[in-house]
């Protein structure tokens, strides 16, 4: 019998895709999963965001890399190989990377000098982020709030994030600095909400 509620490969991924495309068209907007992420299978070895969103993103033309500290990242790998089609490969090499829990600021750098920023003359050849934060919200209520300024946002924009330490921003700008080559993020929250960095977007953030 099938469960009519579970997370469905076709229609959930489309509906996922086009709100994802409208968070990297206007960075720093949270668009809210919560309705998709219910399917998620309870016995899926990784967070709910991180299934739904390799789902969304992963096929066999590209591959992936997995990080936590605290769920099973073997069995996280082996999960979205078999339900995706994609491979999970070395660090550097990686297409998209999901991270499901924090890092400590050491691995942070680390992560950060791994990823993929493409080259001059073919900047797709970079990876995206997918990290796994605590909350999201559009005001200034949480422990890192940022000011968005660049394409997509009209004069700029506030993004607070909750779970998500300073220094992402601080590699990311060291990353992202020769465009067109960088790293896009997306960031995801335990409540079902998604926003995007894309590469373009500029942070302002006091102290940093």
């Amino acid at each position: 019998m099938t469960n009519a509620n579970a997370f469905h490969h076709v229609h959930d991924t489309r509906k996922l895709y086009r709100r994802l495309l409208d968070s990297m068209a206007r960075p720093g907007k949270i668009n809210d999963i919560a309705d998709l992420l219910r399917g998620v299978p309870e016995t899926c070895p990784c967070s709910p965001g991180t299934y739904a969103l390799a789902q969304t993103l992963l096929d066999q033309q590209v591959s992936f890399y997995y990080y936590s500290q605290e769920l099973n990242a073997d069995d996280a790998e082996r999960a979205i190989e078999w339900t995706t089609g994609s491979r999970h490969t070395a660090s550097d090499a990686a297409d998209y990377w999901f991270i499901d829990t924090s890092p400590e600021i050491d691995e942070i750098d680390s992560i950060m000098q791994s990823v993929r920023i493409g080259t001059l003359t073919e900047p797709e050849k970079s990876a995206t982020i997918a990290l796994h934060v605590r909350k999201l919200s559009g005001a200034d209520d949480l422990t890192l709030p940022m000011i968005l300024r660049g394409p997509g946002i009209n004069g700029w924009h506030l993004l607070s994030a909750e779970g998500m330490n300073i220094e992402w921003l601080r590699l990311r700008s060291e990353r992202n600095r020769d465009y067109p080559t960088g790293c896009d993020f997306v960031l995801f929250d335990d409540d079902g909400q998604i926003a995007a960095l894309p590469r373009t977007t500029r942070i302002e953030r006091r102290g940093f």
